[in-house]
């Protein structure tokens, strides 16, 4: 069972780790950044400690220990239907009371709060070759409805004083949509603004294209800017654009065309997604379409979203998301 197999990488980890540690107290350190690209996590650890090898796909996340050999753990376990919380919080005890020798369940706080994230706090005490060790274990559900457990790992006597940079640990751990910074991108013509990952490359406009960027996968964002006759609608609009489309992109599919509605109402158009082929990789992309009229100017605006086959399930959802916050920031200046 999958508590089990978490477990099962907590005690290897464990047999050939704990050898040789000391009582030493860590009471200096600056903390590096890890990027776990897989989850679109960040995790933040003491500069002087030592990464060990991980294994996101199996569930091991993190490793990294001090030269005290005190041990900072993360693991991630995808919920089974049903499964509460507390559910996974009671088993992962009992697996460690069959499991670790002299094993002694100190405190378990539940709906325990450690910076942004909710969750059961475990102490508990176990002993290895005579000797006693003492650890945090703290269990919280997150991003993509996954459990994650971050073990702090230390001689027993040293946890305590160690409190405080545990829960910074805890604290570190971030989802990249958390702390995603958005730069502000102002048409050339002051008639819209959107914002856009800081770290994508903006690309030159060309033409109708007055703004695109794209990310080291090819995902990209781009804005189309048409001039229409005075008495198009919105809904011609979207009709020429369908067949411009359809003509123009090999194995064109589209799967659903629906109106749209800006998370504040102040925008009103249409969503299109689709499929095709481009230079024998087909790629996936999502059409909004809006306009307006002002006096003699009559403008359509096309915001499109496009990202290639092939990328991993966590990280097509993490785009999702930015996505979706991307859209909620594009805003028509009427200018």
């Amino acid at each position: 069972v999958l508590f089990t197999v978490i477990g099962l990488f907590c005690l290897f980890i464990s047999n050939t780790s704990f050898a040789g540690r000391n009582l030493q107290e860590v009471d200096d350190y600056e903390l590096s950044t890890f990027s776990v690209s897989e989850y679109g996590l960040t995790i933040s650890y003491p500069k002087n400690w030592i990464l060990k090898e991980n294994d996101p796909k199996s569930g091991k996340i993190f490793l990294c220990e001090s030269p005290e050999s005190y041990l900072f753990e993360i693991y991630r376990a995808p919920i089974k239907e049903g499964e509460t919380l507390n559910q996974y919080t009671d088993a992962q005890g009992d697996w460690l009371s069959e499991n670790y020798d002299n094993y002694e369940e100190k405190a378990l706080y539940r709906d325990k709060t450690l910076g942004d994230k909710i969750g059961n706090l475990r102490i508990y005490t176990y002993t290895y070759k005579d000797n006693s060790y003492e650890v945090s274990e703290f269990y919280f559900k997150a991003w993509n409805n996954d459990f994650y457990v971050v073990l702090f790992d230390t001689p027993e006597g040293s946890l305590e004083k160690n409190k405080r940079l545990f829960e910074i640990l805890v604290e570190g751990i971030k989802h990249t949509e958390s702390i995603i910074k958005l730069k502000e991108f102002v048409s050339p013509n002051s008639d819209f603004v959107i914002k856009y990952p800081s770290d994508w490359k903006l690309i030159p406009p060309i033409k109708d294209l007055v703004f695109k960027a794209i990310e080291e996968n090819n995902v990209s964002i781009q804005v189309l800017v048409h001039k229409l006759p005075a008495n198009l609608s919105i809904e011609q609009y979207v009709k020429i654009s369908g067949e411009w489309l359809k003509k123009n992109l090999r194995d064109y599919k589209e799967n659903y065309l629906d109106p749209y509605i800006s998370k504040d109402s102040s925008l009103k158009g249409f969503v299109r997604e689709y499929k095709y082929t481009s230079d024998g990789e087909t790629k996936y992309a999502l059409e909004y379409y809006f306009n307006y009229k002002l006096e003699d100017k009559n403008k359509g605006f096309t915001v499109i979203f496009t990202m290639p086959e092939g990328l991993d399930d966590i990280y097509v959802d993490y785009l999702r998301k930015i996505q979706k916050r991307i859209i909620d920031s594009f805003k028509l200046i009427y200018g």
